[in-house]
């Protein structure tokens, strides 16, 4: 990575790994929870890290996925893989838009990624982080199936850390997930 200094582990950029602090095992969760049946197709309302994650995690295992945000960077970063999106701007009934998406039928799921913002809001539930390494780790190739190598929409050095916060929370200069290089 241009810019950033990253330990190599087994061949590989740590950053690769920094997701399976959080952003991985959430998403594999949500997915795993949601129960999408073999090929069924899930809404996930919310574009940010996790639900972004999730997409590519559901697409991976071969569902249909439909997702929602408010966010044009964020519906244009999982338009760019393949996932069919709806702005929710544009959308008087969600409900409505995504049935005649599927044939009157709606989603088999649906993910909530749409989360809450840390300055504000309680901290609900948290992701079983080790349980899904296992599952996760495979993934982390070469191959990279899930994009994690491009994952960062950010690479900034420690100081630039509380600027980068204001930038996240307005949503301005397609903030959407920071590795912060020490």
């Amino acid at each position: 990575m241009k810019g950033t200094r990253c330990v190599q582990l087994h061949g590989r950029e740590s950053a690769t790994f920094v997701y399976l602090s959080d952003v991985l095992p959430t998403a594999w969760q949500a997915v795993e929870y949601a129960a999408i049946p073999d090929g069924g197709t899930v809404a996930i309302l919310g574009l940010g890290p996790i639900g972004e994650m999730a997409s590519r995690i559901a697409q991976h295992r071969g569902h249909r996925v439909i997702a929602v945000d408010l966010v044009d960077d964020r519906l244009a970063r999982a338009r760019s893989h393949h996932v069919e999106v709806l702005d929710w701007n544009d959308h008087d009934d969600l409900g409505e838009a995504i049935r005649e998406l599927t044939d009157g039928r709606g989603p088999d799921s649906v993910i909530d990624a749409v989360g809450m913002e840390a300055h504000g809001s309680p901290t609900m539930g948290q992701a079983n982080v080790k349980h899904w390494v296992d599952d996760i780790l495979p993934l982390l190739t070469d191959d990279d199936p899930l994009g994690v190598d491009t994952f960062a929409s950010h690479h900034i050095a420690l100081d630039d850390l509380p600027d980068a916060y204001e930038t996240f929370q307005k949503k301005e200069d397609g903030a959407f997930k920071y590795v912060v290089n020490p």
